[in-house]
């Protein structure tokens, strides 16, 4: 299978990455290199929605399972505990 280019961004829109990944990519894999590249604090965990189709990606999942396409803009958002 063939890569596919997508982007990233924050839910703020303020932090914006395009990158190209192979279909097999999990979603930690990519939440992995997003904490490194924009220094995303440890403690906290995050997932990635793919903007097109408002799917949130589960844990473990990989861009193809998800239905992830090349030209995709994946939104990530930290995970909110109530207390």
């Amino acid at each position: 299978m063939s890569d596919l280019e997508i982007t990233i961004r924050t839910a703020q829109g303020d932090k914006k990455v395009a990158c190209e990944v192979g279909p097999d990519y999990r979603s930690e894999e990519i939440l992995e290199g997003l904490r490194q590249k924009w220094g995303l604090a440890a403690d906290h965990d995050f997932v990635l929605r793919v903007v097109r189709s408002g799917r949130q990606l589960a844990p473990g999942e990989t861009l193809g399972s998800a239905g992830v396409q090349g030209g995709d803009e994946l939104e990530l958002f930290p995970v909110l505990v109530a207390g």
